[in-house]
């Protein structure tokens, strides 16, 4: 049976415990109550937007003011910029622990 009947012949209940990868050898997942590293991410992810804002802000200026004229790389920062504000994924988990 290969591993796709495998998983179309479980129940939603089973599907639910089962893992979404293997776990090392000698680490038992636990996934009633995983652990979870999220804040530690925030704090980081909190710093390193703060220092993004600041370094983008003084970008920002120097084009306005010094240069005085916008150009198609300007453009390609703000829209980095914004994607990578709006993908930040706050959650770290193993995939064992999914």
């Amino acid at each position: 049976m290969s591993e796709a009947e495998l998983l179309a012949s479980m129940s939603p209940e089973e599907l639910a415990r089962t893992p979404a990868g293997e776990p090392p050898p000698g680490v038992v997942p636990n996934l009633e109550d995983p652990p979870s590293i999220g804040y530690r991410l925030l704090i980081i992810g909190a710093i390193l937007l703060a220092i993004m804002i600041i370094c983008s802000t003084l970008r920002l200026y120097s084009v306005i003011a010094v240069r005085r004229k916008i150009r198609p790389d300007d453009c390609m920062c703000y829209s980095q910029w914004s994607c990578n504000i709006s993908l930040m994924n706050w959650q770290a988990q193993h995939s064992w622990l999914l």
